[in-house]
Parts: structure tokens; C-alpha cells; sequence
């Protein structure tokens, strides 16, 4: 990220220089990582206690799935009566799409704090008050997962601590938990191909045996 913003600086303060494409390295969505229901709820617990003005950041994360990059771009225009609309652009089309997630009542809550704020004001803000980029948000969060996960007594440490990322997978999670199919779990979820939510099947217990023992034939 760093490189490819010094790049297009340079490209933009040297007329005739044309910044090479720097590919971003893929984010891991095979981590079988996420926080149950019981974890989610103490962990937003104690961000409330010890970081409250990072209170709305992890809920919307965790009750919503978007992308970090998705939840810095969320503004008091983005909220309906009972859904937030999340636009996407589209890498091979360069359109954009969107989806609308239906409102948690937390999220409800999160909506409310932005009634006052002007369109272009931006909801999620970093501990001196500024607008957060994506950068300093991954820093940022993380640390303070790192550190309610310790508090709680959670894996925190390694390939087994949560990262930022895997409160998408808890959102993919629960949902699948609560009923979502496959199919609903794309849409929410924002994926292009259906392949890539396939990938978070190692985050949804299955229903199969259920259904299956309980199978009555004549």
C-alpha cells in the first residue's frame, strides 16, 4: 500500500512518468478463524469499556461483514430506514455495485450517531479525531484486538490470533449459523464469484447432518 501511494505521488507530481501497477497481496480467506456468538459479545463489551470511540468500528465490522476499506467509506448517506448500502467497484467491469446489509440493532444504534453528520463527514474516526485510511485503521484495530483477545483470555499471539479480517469471517459465521444460505452469504458478503464464498465454508457448521438424521422414509 505504501509503495504503490509513493508510486502514484510520483506520477502525479511528474507529468510524464506513469506509475507501474503494483499488485496487493490477496487477503488469506482460508483462516479458520472467528469469534462465536459468546466471544463477539464480550469483546464488543470490553471495547466499549476501554475504547469506546472504537465502539462503532468493530460492531460494524462484526454485525455488518464489510471490508475495512467498505466501512471507511460509510457515511451518514449511506443508511436506509433498516439497511446500509455498500458500494463496490467492480475490478474487470469498473462498474459499481451495491448491496444493501439489512441493520443488527446495534447497527441501529451506529446509524443514530449519524443523523447530525454532514454527507461528506466521515463516520469513523482515529483516536486524534481524523479520518482514518486504510493504513492506520489495519494498525489501529489490530492492535486493539490483539489486546481485548489477551483481555479475555483469547488466542493472541501467532497464526492463531484474530486479525481485522477474520471479524468479516465472524459476520459470514453467524450468519451462516442463523440460517443464511450460500447464496445469501455472496450477496452480503459482496463476492463476485460464488467460489470465493466457498472459501468460508470452513466458518459455517454444517446443517447437512441435522437434515439427514432426521430423514423418515415410508
Amino acid at each position: 500500500g505504501v509503495v504503490r501511494a509513493v508510486l502514484n505521488y510520483a506520477a502525479k507530481v511528474n507529468q510524464g512518468y506513469t506509475a507501474p501497477h503494483v499488485e496487493m497481496p490477496k487477503v488469506n480467506d482460508a483462516r479458520d478463524i472467528h469469534f462465536d456468538e459468546g466471544q463477539a459479545t464480550a469483546f464488543l463489551n470490553w471495547v466499549r469499556d476501554e475504547y469506546p470511540m472504537f465502539d462503532i468500528h468493530f460492531t460494524t465490522l462484526i454485525d455488518t461483514g464489510v471490508r475495512l476499506n467498505e466501512m471507511l467509506t460509510i457515511r451518514s448517506t449511506s443508511f436506509g430506514d433498516d439497511v446500509v448500502r455498500i458500494r463496490k467497484r467492480v475490478a474487470l467491469s469498473g462498474k459499481t455495485v451495491s448491496r444493501d446489509i439489512p441493520l443488527t440493532p446495534d447497527m441501529l444504534r451506529v446509524r443514530g450517531l449519524c443523523v447530525n453528520k454532514k454527507a461528506t463527514e466521515p463516520l469513523f474516526l482515529s483516536l486524534t479525531g481524523g479520518a482514518l485510511n486504510a493504513m492506520l485503521a489495519t494498525k489501529t484495530l489490530n492492535k486493539i484486538l490483539k489486546e481485548g483477545c489477551k483481555a479475555l483470555g483469547l488466542p493472541h499471539e501467532g497464526d492463531a490470533a484474530m486479525r481485522v479480517h477474520d471479524l468479516r469471517h465472524t459476520f459470514a459465521y453467524l450468519t451462516a449459523k442463523a440460517g443464511a444460505d450460500i447464496g445469501d452469504l455472496q450477496y452480503l458478503l459482496g463476492h463476485e464469484d460464488i467460489s470465493q464464498t466457498m472459501r468460508y465454508r470452513g466458518f459455517i457448521q454444517s446443517r447437512a447432518r441435522t437434515f439427514v438424521s432426521s430423514m423418515r422414509c415410508a
